[in-house]
């Protein structure tokens, strides 16, 4: 349901936020274009496998969309 919904995306934006604060902390004396680069670069990791899949694979479904976002993202951490 809705209410369902807006629980779930304010409790994770609330956890998005705390650990966005603790990596804060942790990397405070790294350079900050490395930083905003390395968060390009993780982005553009997750991103990628999405835009690629939706533009040429017309059977995409949310889960699969997902699920290359996710892969995206662990390659690009991992």
């Amino acid at each position: 349901t809705e209410a369902e919904e807006m629980k779930v995306s304010k409790r994770t934006v609330i956890i998005i936020g705390i650990v966005a604060v603790l990596l804060g902390f942790a990397f405070e004396n790294q350079n900050i274009a490395f930083m905003v680069g390395l968060a390009f670069a993780v982005s553009a990791s997750a991103n990628f496998p999405i835009l690629i899949l939706s533009i040429y694979w017309s059977k995409l479904t949310t889960s699969g969309a997902f699920m290359g976002g996710f892969i995206g993202l662990l390659t690009a951490v991992i």
